[in-house]
């Protein structure tokens, strides 16, 4: 075989590998666009697909629109605190005392920090008195709530504020069991919660009425629970089969100091520690305290992989305001310029070149619905954090495995690994292609739209999602 003939036969098998992928990739593109076509959502729905080694996009469908990403939100900022922060960061509460005998609790923003590890702080103590009780680093600057959330954001769990003198994630879970028929349910709070007052005004009917075409609704709905100072008010009619109704609320913003003070309260009692002079928020860590006993988070690692499986709004903005505290220490972490500080150390750190045009932060976790980001600049986010760190793919809910994604996307089990995001009117995933074990493409699927077609929505982009497994 001579030499000129082996070099045409090369160019030739390069030439048709070259048309063979373009032509998948042509296909796949002109497939998506027939499914997003016939769902009669073409403006609203932004497509993006990224060759991870090649570092090149390669499928773009609205790729450079703007959109609102919900819980995806929570990958930019997981690439941005494990960068920062790295995997084995912890955050530390402490207790430091002082001569005069009085006891100072220096938080540290841990989303994790419960009743029982103030408690265990508390051990050294048990069956002695000290004089007061100072929180120091108690809470980020004001707002609390970010801009952008919703009023049902700030009344359900996932919406609980994100304070550096964080208890038992600000919120208060209990649950709600049917009693005898004409009789008030049974209301019970789950283990390890501050102590409220539970002011059941329920009763348990065969029937509760939930139509509100009959004219009325008489069954328990949002509007009847509450969580005041005065403690957690449920009203309403309860079917007599309910068994372990799930409640879950978080302490409203005027509320935070007076929850706070009650759980530290309650924590000393049963501690068996007595506080003479009073607990005091918002106190300087005096000169010549020393510290008693210390308290660490779980590794940085595990609390991302909660917050990205399990989507859990609150340990992300935790974590979120924990890394831009630190990164601008002068300024103590607060909604309005936290957003430009993250995409100013995610391009440093990722060597990328976002804008505007590509990237609008307002918070964490995506709660906010002023959050804008493009596919494109989604996509190529995630394959750069492939790069820089190989394993990142399996803190992402697995298709039909665990996570957001338990029930979902099971006939491409072992194929995807994405994050999903939902708030009203928004469907999104984001994630990777795994080919032979190991991630090969990575995709952000992006729909904005009616808010009354989450279903179809949500469907839509699984059919996208089995088209491009099966594309690629």
């Amino acid at each position: 075989m001579s030499k000129g003939f082996l070099v045409k036969k090369i160019f030739f098998l390069i030439i048709t590998f070259s048309c063979c992928i373009f032509g998948i990739q042509a296909q796949a593109n002109i497939l998506i666009s027939k499914q997003i076509s016939a769902a009669d959502l073409v403006p609203n729905v932004g497509v993006a697909v990224y060759d991870i080694e090649k570092q090149k996009l390669v499928l773009g469908i609205n790729e450079l629109s703007l959109y609102t990403p919900a819980s995806l939100q929570k990958i930019i900022t997981a690439v941005f605190v494990l960068n920062k922060l790295k995997r084995g960061y912890t955050a530390t509460t402490k207790i430091y005392k002082n001569k005069q005998g009085d006891i100072f609790i220096q938080f540290s923003g841990d989303p994790k920090f419960s009743l029982k590890h103030l408690k265990t702080l508390l051990k050294s103590f048990q069956g002695q008195s000290v004089g007061k009780v100072c929180l120091v680093d108690t809470s980020y600057q004001l707002p609390l709530l970010s801009p952008g959330w919703t009023i049902a954001a700030t009344q359900l769990c996932y919406g609980a504020l994100t304070t550096k003198s964080s208890i038992g994630g600000n919120r208060l879970v209990a649950y709600v069991t049917a009693g005898k028929i004409g009789k008030p349910a049974q209301i019970k709070f789950k283990k390890g919660q501050v102590n409220y007052p539970i002011i059941n005004q329920t009763v348990t009917k065969k029937l509760c009425y939930t139509d509100p075409s009959v004219g009325w609704m008489d069954q328990m709905q949002r509007d009847n629970i509450d969580m005041t100072r005065k403690g957690l008010v449920i009203k309403g009619c309860v079917p007599h089969d309910f068994k372990n109704f799930k409640v879950c609320l978080p302490i409203k913003p005027d509320d935070i100091d007076y929850y706070l003070k009650k759980a530290v309260g309650q924590a000393f009692d049963e501690s068996k520690v007595l506080i003479k002079k009073g607990i005091f928020r918002a106190c300087n860590m005096p000169a010549g305290a020393v510290l008693i006993s210390s308290v660490e988070s779980p590794l940085l690692i595990d609390m991302i992989k909660d917050s990205l499986k399990d989507s859990d709004n609150f340990v992300t903005d935790s974590l979120f305001k924990a890394a831009v505290d630190i990164d601008e220490s002068k300024f103590p972490a607060n909604w309005s310029f936290a957003g430009k500080v993250v995409r100013k150390e995610l391009n440093h750190l990722m060597g990328l070149t976002f804008t505007d045009k590509d990237l609008k932060i307002e918070d964490g976790s995506g709660l906010s619905m002023y959050n804008r980001v493009s596919a494109k600049a989604l996509s190529q986010l995630l394959a750069k954090m492939h790069q820089k760190d190989s394993g990142f793919y399996k803190m992402l809910p697995r298709a039909g495995t665990d996570g957001t994604l338990t029930d979902r996307l099971k006939s491409v089990k072992g194929k995807i690994w994405a994050k999903t995001g939902t708030l009203n009117g928004i469907n999104t995933l984001a994630g990777y292609i795994v080919k032979n074990g190991h991630p090969k493409y990575s995709f952000a699927i992006m729909i904005n739209g009616p808010t009354d077609q989450l279903t179809r929505n949500k469907n839509l982009i699984d059919q996208i999602v089995r088209s491009l497994t099966d594309s690629f």
